[in-house]
């Protein structure tokens, strides 16, 4: 789903694909928070939320995310520390 100018917040059924690997969802215009229940993809090995609009802290659930080896960010408006 990257680039596609989705806009709005991450709706919660996402957070239901458990099994997923990989989410792309970089150059749209997705806003909000991210929800802390993005720890809940536990398989998830590639994280790109790149070139959105969100805002906040990163949650501290994404440490949960043990799987994880790619995690793309940037230009957002994100503060705060990686946990």
């Amino acid at each position: 789903l990257l680039a596609n100018w989705i806009s709005g917040s991450l709706t919660s059924d996402i957070f239901k694909l458990t099994s997923i690997q990989e989410l792309h969802l970089g150059s749209n215009s997705l806003s909000s928070s991210i929800p802390s229940e993005i720890g809940l993809l536990s398989n998830l090995e590639r994280l790109r939320l790149n070139q959105n609009s969100f805002t906040s802290t990163i949650p501290s659930s994404i440490a949960n995310l043990s799987s994880l080896r790619e995690l793309n960010m940037a230009h957002n408006y994100l503060s705060g520390t990686l946990p």
